[in-house]
């Protein structure tokens, strides 16, 4: 895994998700960990969900093509996490296109953005480059 981080100013319409952002959230979480890791039916989970979008964390883009939450946010910056496009539409930009506007939207209060990514997964990495993140450092993830 890496640690990216984007300084400088990140165009796409974001804005924050409603309740419908539960699919998106259930698919990038089976993706990452498999399927039935999480009970994504359970309350938990919606609860989870529910206190996310009502914190504004949860961003929905391009006709609900795009997913991406954003969380730790402080004086020093915001993390991003959980951003997915569904298979189908892969390839076409818009990862990138609603990466970079979340960027933009971000970068007017906070002083950076991170997030962290598979070393393995090199259509994110393009991705994540293109938008103007750079790799900082590898770290290990550990589970138990």
């Amino acid at each position: 895994l890496q640690v990216c981080a984007v300084s400088s100013k990140c165009t796409t319409t974001l804005s924050p998700s409603h309740p419908r952002c539960s699919t998106a959230a259930r698919a990038v979480n089976e993706e990452d960990l498999g399927p039935g890791v999480i009970d994504m039916e359970g309350q938990a989970f919606l609860r989870q969900i529910e206190a996310s979008i009502a914190s504004g964390a949860e961003w929905l883009g391009m006709g609900r093509c795009y997913r991406a939450k954003v969380g730790t946010r402080c004086r020093h910056g915001a993390q991003l996490g959980g951003i997915w496009v569904p298979p189908e539409r892969r390839g076409r930009g818009i990862g990138q296109s609603a990466t970079r506007s979340l960027c933009q939207h971000l970068l007017g209060s906070v002083p950076r953005v991170t997030l962290h990514v598979d070393a393995e997964n090199t259509r994110a990495l393009r991705c994540y480059e293109a938008v103007g993140f750079q790799a900082v450092r590898d770290f290990q993830l550990w589970v138990r």
